[in-house]
C-alpha cells in the first residue's frame, strides 16, 4: 500500500517540536505526571464510592476501594479526574521548558485526511489478525475485565465516553505527546521512543492478561509510528478513539 504523497511531505515533524526537556527532565516529569495521574484515579474512585455510599466510614470505604476495582461507573470518575489533575501538570511542565511552544512539543498539527484512511487500514488490519489469533488459541477477543466493567455499568454513557474519548486524549498527550517528544530528541531516538512509549503504554493496562498488554504493545507501536510518519497526535487520538470505540462495541455484543 503506497502511502499518499501529502503524508509522505510530513515525515519526520517529530524533529520540530521546538526546545523539549531531555532525557532526564522528561523521566522526572513523566515521574511526576504518573504520580498524579495515580492519585487521579484513587481520588476519582474515592469520589464515586462517596456519592453513592454517603456516610461510608472508613473501614467501608477500604473495604469499597477494593469491591469497586472493577466497577466501570468507578473506574470512569478515575479516568476523567486522572485527566483533570494530569492536563495542567503535563501542559505546564512544557511550559516551563524555555522557548517552548505546547502545539509543537505535544504535535497538535492537523493531518491529511487520507492519512487516517491509510494508517486506520493498517492499524484494524493488524487487529483483525491478532483476533485471529486469539480464536486459534481458544482465548477469548473480548477480555474479561472489559466485560466485568461493561457489566458493571450497565453500558452506562459515562463509561463510553471515558473509555472512547477521555482516556485517548490523555493517553496520547503523555504518551505519544510528552514523554515521545522528549525521548525522540535525546539519543534513543526516534525509535528508541516509539518502543518506550509503547512499552509505558502496555504496561499501565495490568488489568488485562498479558495476551492483550502485548496487542496492546503492538498497537502502541503502530500509533508511535504514525506519531513519528505525520507529526500529529491528533490523528493518534482519532485512531486510539477507534480502536477504543471498535472494542466496546465489541464488547456490548459479548455482553447482550
Amino acid at each position: 500500500m503506497k502511502q499518499p504523497e501529502s503524508m509522505e511531505s510530513l515525515d519526520n515533524h517529530v524533529t520540530d517540536t521546538g526546545p523539549v526537556w531531555g532525557l532526564p527532565g522528561t523521566i522526572l516529569w513523566g515521574l511526576v505526571i504518573a504520580a498524579v495521574f495515580v492519585f487521579g484515579q484513587v481520588f476519582g474512585m474515592g469520589l464515586f464510592i462517596g456519592l453513592s455510599q454517603p456516610g461510608v466510614d472508613g473501614s467501608g470505604f477500604e473495604q469499597s476501594m477494593g469491591d469497586y476495582q472493577l466497577h466501570g461507573i468507578g473506574i470512569s470518575f478515575g479516568v476523567y479526574c486522572a485527566l483533570l489533575f494530569c492536563v495542567p501538570v503535563l501542559l505546564g511542565a512544557i511550559k516551563l521548558k524555555r522557548g517552548s511552544s505546547i502545539k509543537r512539543y505535544l504535535g497538535l498539527r492537523w493531518f491529511d485526511p487520507r492519512a487516517l484512511g491509510y494508517w486506520f487500514l493498517i492499524i484494524f488490519a493488524c487487529l483483525l489478525a491478532y483476533d485471529g489469533l486469539a480464536f486459534l488459541l481458544g482465548i477469548s477477543i473480548v477480555p474479561d475485565f472489559s466485560i466485568a466493567i461493561y457489566e458493571s455499568a450497565a453500558g452506562s454513557w459515562i463509561l463510553w465516553l471515558a473509555i472512547v474519548l477521555a482516556a485517548p486524549l490523555l493517553e496520547e498527550m503523555l504518551f505519544r505527546g510528552f514523554l515521545f517528544s522528549g525521548i525522540a530528541a535525546s539519543f534513543p531516538g526516534p525509535a528508541g521512543a516509539i518502543v518506550t512509549t509503547s512499552l509505558l503504554w502496555a504496561i499501565i493496562h495490568v488489568q488485562y492478561e498479558y495476551f492483550w498488554m502485548l496487542s496492546i504493545f503492538i498497537i502502541g507501536l503502530a500509533l508511535g509510528m504514525v506519531r513519528y510518519r505525520t507529526g500529529s497526535i491528533v490523528l493518534t487520538f482519532v485512531l486510539h478513539a477507534a480502536i477504543n470505540l471498535a472494542a466496546m462495541v465489541t464488547t456490548a455484543l459479548a455482553v447482550s
